[in-house]
Protein backbone atom coordinates (compact mmCIF):
# COMPACT_ATOMS: atom_id res chain seq x y z
CA UNK A 1 0.00 0.00 0.00
CA UNK A 2 1.34 3.41 -0.94
CA UNK A 3 2.28 5.69 1.93
CA UNK A 4 -0.04 8.74 1.72
CA UNK A 5 2.36 10.76 3.88
CA UNK A 6 5.45 10.13 1.80
CA UNK A 7 6.91 13.47 0.62
CA UNK A 8 6.44 14.09 -3.07
CA UNK A 9 7.79 16.80 -5.35
CA UNK A 10 5.31 19.53 -6.38
CA UNK A 11 5.54 18.46 -10.04
CA UNK A 12 5.88 15.04 -11.59
CA UNK A 13 9.33 14.16 -12.98
CA UNK A 14 7.94 14.19 -16.52
CA UNK A 15 6.33 17.62 -16.08
CA UNK A 16 8.74 20.20 -17.48
CA UNK A 17 6.37 23.16 -17.64
CA UNK A 18 7.68 26.49 -16.42
CA UNK A 19 5.91 28.17 -13.51
CA UNK A 20 6.99 31.83 -13.90
CA UNK A 21 5.43 33.73 -16.79
CA UNK A 22 6.15 37.10 -18.33
CA UNK A 23 2.72 38.58 -17.53
CA UNK A 24 1.12 39.27 -14.19
CA UNK A 25 -2.66 39.12 -13.70
CA UNK A 26 -3.24 42.78 -14.55
CA UNK A 27 -1.17 42.64 -17.72
CA UNK A 28 -2.92 39.47 -18.86
CA UNK A 29 -6.34 41.02 -18.20
CA UNK A 30 -5.39 44.13 -20.18
CA UNK A 31 -4.18 42.11 -23.14
CA UNK A 32 -7.19 39.80 -23.11
CA UNK A 33 -9.51 42.83 -23.07
CA UNK A 34 -7.69 44.23 -26.11
CA UNK A 35 -7.89 40.86 -27.89
CA UNK A 36 -11.63 40.63 -27.27
CA UNK A 37 -12.22 44.16 -28.60
CA UNK A 38 -10.16 43.48 -31.75
CA UNK A 39 -11.89 40.14 -32.41
CA UNK A 40 -15.29 41.80 -32.04
CA UNK A 41 -14.38 44.51 -34.53
CA UNK A 42 -13.15 41.95 -37.06
CA UNK A 43 -16.33 39.93 -36.58
CA UNK A 44 -18.43 43.05 -37.22
CA UNK A 45 -16.44 43.96 -40.34
CA UNK A 46 -16.67 40.52 -41.90
CA UNK A 47 -20.36 40.23 -41.05
CA UNK A 48 -21.09 43.52 -42.75
CA UNK A 49 -19.14 42.59 -45.88
CA UNK A 50 -20.91 39.25 -46.32
CA UNK A 51 -23.95 41.14 -47.58
CA UNK A 52 -22.03 43.47 -49.92
CA UNK A 53 -19.24 41.52 -51.66
CA UNK A 54 -20.43 40.35 -55.10
CA UNK A 55 -18.16 37.28 -55.37
CA UNK A 56 -20.12 34.27 -54.11
CA UNK A 57 -17.07 32.21 -53.09
CA UNK A 58 -15.67 35.14 -51.09
CA UNK A 59 -19.06 35.73 -49.51
CA UNK A 60 -19.22 32.12 -48.28
CA UNK A 61 -15.70 32.17 -46.78
CA UNK A 62 -16.28 35.50 -45.05
CA UNK A 63 -19.38 34.05 -43.44
CA UNK A 64 -17.38 31.14 -42.02
CA UNK A 65 -14.55 33.35 -40.82
CA UNK A 66 -17.00 35.80 -39.30
CA UNK A 67 -18.21 33.04 -36.97
CA UNK A 68 -14.63 32.19 -35.98
CA UNK A 69 -13.94 35.69 -34.71
CA UNK A 70 -17.27 35.93 -32.91
CA UNK A 71 -16.33 32.72 -31.10
CA UNK A 72 -12.87 34.06 -30.25
CA UNK A 73 -14.42 37.17 -28.72
CA UNK A 74 -16.72 34.96 -26.66
CA UNK A 75 -13.75 32.87 -25.45
CA UNK A 76 -11.88 36.01 -24.37
CA UNK A 77 -15.00 37.32 -22.66
CA UNK A 78 -15.17 34.15 -20.57
CA UNK A 79 -11.51 34.50 -19.56
CA UNK A 80 -11.86 38.03 -18.20
CA UNK A 81 -13.98 37.26 -15.08
CA UNK A 82 -11.59 34.44 -14.24
CA UNK A 83 -8.61 36.77 -14.37
CA UNK A 84 -9.89 39.62 -12.20
CA UNK A 85 -12.96 40.44 -10.15
CA UNK A 86 -13.94 43.20 -12.54
CA UNK A 87 -16.69 43.88 -15.07
CA UNK A 88 -15.42 42.41 -18.37
CA UNK A 89 -16.98 45.27 -20.32
CA UNK A 90 -14.65 47.73 -18.60
CA UNK A 91 -11.67 45.79 -19.91
CA UNK A 92 -13.06 45.32 -23.44
CA UNK A 93 -11.41 48.39 -24.90
CA UNK A 94 -9.03 49.20 -27.76
CA UNK A 95 -5.36 49.41 -26.93
CA UNK A 96 -5.31 53.12 -27.84
CA UNK A 97 -6.80 55.72 -30.20
CA UNK A 98 -4.49 54.64 -33.02
CA UNK A 99 -6.04 51.18 -32.89
CA UNK A 100 -9.49 52.74 -33.30
CA UNK A 101 -8.18 54.68 -36.31
CA UNK A 102 -6.78 51.47 -37.80
CA UNK A 103 -10.14 49.67 -37.53
CA UNK A 104 -11.87 52.66 -39.12
CA UNK A 105 -9.46 52.50 -42.07
CA UNK A 106 -9.88 48.72 -42.28
CA UNK A 107 -13.66 48.99 -42.63
CA UNK A 108 -13.56 52.05 -44.90
CA UNK A 109 -13.80 50.17 -48.25
CA UNK A 110 -17.52 49.66 -48.86
CA UNK A 111 -18.08 49.54 -52.62
CA UNK A 112 -18.63 46.18 -54.36
CA UNK A 113 -15.58 46.88 -56.52
CA UNK A 114 -13.28 47.06 -53.45
CA UNK A 115 -13.17 43.39 -52.49
CA UNK A 116 -9.38 43.33 -52.87
CA UNK A 117 -8.97 46.16 -50.35
CA UNK A 118 -11.31 44.44 -47.92
CA UNK A 119 -9.42 41.16 -48.09
CA UNK A 120 -6.00 42.82 -47.92
CA UNK A 121 -6.91 44.61 -44.70
CA UNK A 122 -8.08 41.42 -43.04
CA UNK A 123 -5.79 38.72 -44.39
CA UNK A 124 -2.55 40.56 -45.07
CA UNK A 125 -2.62 42.94 -42.10
CA UNK A 126 -5.08 42.23 -39.28
CA UNK A 127 -4.93 38.43 -39.05
CA UNK A 128 -1.10 38.26 -39.32
CA UNK A 129 -0.95 40.66 -36.38
CA UNK A 130 -3.37 38.46 -34.44
CA UNK A 131 -1.07 35.51 -35.11
CA UNK A 132 1.99 37.45 -33.96
CA UNK A 133 0.31 38.73 -30.77
CA UNK A 134 -1.19 35.37 -29.82
CA UNK A 135 2.04 33.47 -30.52
CA UNK A 136 4.10 35.89 -28.42
CA UNK A 137 1.60 35.65 -25.56
CA UNK A 138 1.49 31.85 -25.76
CA UNK A 139 5.29 31.56 -25.71
CA UNK A 140 5.75 33.93 -22.77
CA UNK A 141 2.98 33.16 -20.29
CA UNK A 142 3.07 30.58 -17.51
CA UNK A 143 2.18 27.07 -18.63
CA UNK A 144 0.87 26.30 -15.14
CA UNK A 145 -0.84 29.35 -13.67
CA UNK A 146 -2.19 30.58 -17.01
CA UNK A 147 -3.20 27.27 -18.60
CA UNK A 148 -6.77 28.41 -19.48
CA UNK A 149 -5.41 31.38 -21.44
CA UNK A 150 -2.97 29.08 -23.23
CA UNK A 151 -5.82 26.82 -24.30
CA UNK A 152 -7.78 29.79 -25.64
CA UNK A 153 -4.72 31.05 -27.53
CA UNK A 154 -4.18 27.64 -29.16
CA UNK A 155 -7.82 27.38 -30.21
CA UNK A 156 -7.81 30.89 -31.66
CA UNK A 157 -4.49 30.41 -33.44
CA UNK A 158 -5.74 27.29 -35.20
CA UNK A 159 -8.57 29.34 -36.73
CA UNK A 160 -6.31 32.30 -37.51
CA UNK A 161 -3.90 30.15 -39.51
CA UNK A 162 -6.70 28.49 -41.47
CA UNK A 163 -8.40 31.81 -42.18
CA UNK A 164 -5.09 33.38 -43.20
CA UNK A 165 -4.58 30.61 -45.78
CA UNK A 166 -8.12 30.98 -47.12
CA UNK A 167 -7.74 34.74 -47.38
CA UNK A 168 -4.48 34.59 -49.29
CA UNK A 169 -5.95 32.07 -51.72
CA UNK A 170 -8.92 34.37 -52.32
CA UNK A 171 -6.66 37.36 -52.87
CA UNK A 172 -4.41 35.57 -55.33
CA UNK A 173 -7.48 34.47 -57.29
CA UNK A 174 -8.76 38.06 -57.45
CA UNK A 175 -5.54 39.94 -58.24
CA UNK A 176 -5.00 39.58 -61.99
CA UNK A 177 -3.30 42.78 -63.22
CA UNK A 178 -0.30 44.93 -62.23
CA UNK A 179 -2.71 47.72 -61.31
CA UNK A 180 -4.49 45.44 -58.84
CA UNK A 181 -1.13 44.44 -57.37
CA UNK A 182 -0.41 48.13 -56.76
CA UNK A 183 -3.85 48.65 -55.24
CA UNK A 184 -3.31 45.81 -52.81
CA UNK A 185 0.20 46.94 -51.88
CA UNK A 186 -0.83 50.57 -51.34
CA UNK A 187 -3.74 49.63 -49.09
CA UNK A 188 -1.61 47.19 -47.13
CA UNK A 189 1.10 49.82 -46.59
CA UNK A 190 -1.45 52.35 -45.36
CA UNK A 191 -2.95 49.92 -42.84
CA UNK A 192 0.42 48.62 -41.67
CA UNK A 193 1.48 52.20 -40.97
CA UNK A 194 -1.59 52.79 -38.83
CA UNK A 195 -1.12 49.54 -36.93
CA UNK A 196 2.54 50.36 -36.41
CA UNK A 197 1.47 53.61 -34.79
CA UNK A 198 -0.89 51.67 -32.53
CA UNK A 199 1.93 49.36 -31.48
CA UNK A 200 -0.02 46.22 -32.33
CA UNK A 201 -3.33 44.73 -31.27
CA UNK A 202 -2.48 45.11 -27.57
CA UNK A 203 -0.69 48.44 -27.98
CA UNK A 204 3.04 49.17 -27.64
CA UNK A 205 4.80 46.05 -26.50
CA UNK A 206 2.37 43.60 -28.09
CA UNK A 207 5.32 41.38 -28.98
CA UNK A 208 8.02 43.04 -26.83
CA UNK A 209 8.78 41.83 -23.32
CA UNK A 210 10.14 45.14 -22.00
CA UNK A 211 6.68 46.69 -21.95
CA UNK A 212 5.78 44.58 -18.90
CA UNK A 213 8.25 46.55 -16.81
CA UNK A 214 6.96 49.85 -18.16
CA UNK A 215 3.37 48.89 -17.36
CA UNK A 216 4.36 48.62 -13.71
CA UNK A 217 5.83 52.15 -13.72
CA UNK A 218 3.25 54.76 -12.81
CA UNK A 219 5.36 57.94 -12.86
CA UNK A 220 8.03 59.42 -15.11
CA UNK A 221 10.60 58.88 -12.35
CA UNK A 222 9.78 55.17 -12.31
CA UNK A 223 9.98 55.01 -16.10
CA UNK A 224 13.44 56.60 -16.07
CA UNK A 225 14.46 54.26 -13.26
CA UNK A 226 13.57 51.25 -15.40
CA UNK A 227 15.45 52.67 -18.39
CA UNK A 228 18.40 53.53 -16.17
CA UNK A 229 18.47 50.03 -14.71
CA UNK A 230 18.47 48.49 -18.17
CA UNK A 231 21.25 50.85 -19.25
CA UNK A 232 23.39 50.10 -16.20
CA UNK A 233 22.97 46.35 -16.65
CA UNK A 234 24.01 46.54 -20.30
CA UNK A 235 26.95 48.82 -19.49
CA UNK A 236 28.26 46.54 -16.76
CA UNK A 237 28.01 43.53 -19.09
CA UNK A 238 29.87 45.33 -21.87
CA UNK A 239 32.61 46.58 -19.53
CA UNK A 240 33.06 43.11 -18.03
CA UNK A 241 33.48 41.63 -21.50
CA UNK A 242 35.75 44.45 -22.68
CA UNK A 243 38.12 44.21 -19.69
CA UNK A 244 37.75 40.52 -18.87
CA UNK A 245 41.53 39.98 -18.94
CA UNK A 246 42.12 42.78 -16.45
CA UNK A 247 39.37 41.46 -14.18
CA UNK A 248 41.02 38.04 -14.03
CA UNK A 249 44.37 39.62 -13.17
CA UNK A 250 42.92 41.76 -10.38
CA UNK A 251 40.57 39.34 -8.61
CA UNK A 252 42.35 36.11 -9.61
CA UNK A 253 40.54 33.00 -10.92
CA UNK A 254 39.28 32.16 -7.44
CA UNK A 255 37.74 35.62 -7.19
CA UNK A 256 36.01 35.15 -10.54
CA UNK A 257 34.51 31.89 -9.29
CA UNK A 258 33.35 33.62 -6.10
CA UNK A 259 31.71 36.46 -8.08
CA UNK A 260 30.02 33.96 -10.38
CA UNK A 261 28.62 32.07 -7.42
CA UNK A 262 27.36 35.27 -5.81
CA UNK A 263 25.69 36.26 -9.08
CA UNK A 264 24.13 32.80 -9.28
CA UNK A 265 22.74 33.16 -5.76
CA UNK A 266 21.24 36.54 -6.66
CA UNK A 267 19.63 35.09 -9.79
CA UNK A 268 18.27 32.19 -7.74
CA UNK A 269 16.75 34.66 -5.27
CA UNK A 270 15.13 36.54 -8.15
CA UNK A 271 13.74 33.27 -9.53
CA UNK A 272 12.29 32.36 -6.13
CA UNK A 273 10.62 35.77 -5.93
CA UNK A 274 9.15 35.34 -9.43
CA UNK A 275 7.73 31.96 -8.40
CA UNK A 276 6.26 33.47 -5.25
CA UNK A 277 4.68 36.30 -7.27
CA UNK A 278 3.21 33.83 -9.75
CA UNK A 279 1.75 31.65 -7.01
CA UNK A 280 0.30 34.71 -5.27
CA UNK A 281 -1.27 35.92 -8.52
CA UNK A 282 -2.71 32.47 -9.16
CA UNK A 283 -4.24 32.29 -5.67
CA UNK A 284 -5.75 35.75 -6.02
CA UNK A 285 -7.26 34.93 -9.42
CA UNK A 286 -8.70 31.59 -8.27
Amino acid sequence: MADPYKPRPPFAPWDRRQLPGLFDVEETARRVGNYKWAEMKLFEALGGWVATVPELDVKMRLGTHCYHHAWHAELWHKRLPELREMNPDRLTVPANDAMVEFVAALTEPEGPELTIEKLVGVYRVFIPHFIAAYTFHMNNTSEITDAPTLRTLKLALADEYDDWTDGELMLQSLIETPEEVQRAAAHQARLETLLLEAGGIAGPGTIVATIVFFNRADTWAQWFSVLGGIGVALSVSLLALRFSGLVVKVVRPAGVILLARVAGMILAAVAVQMIADSVTAFVRSA
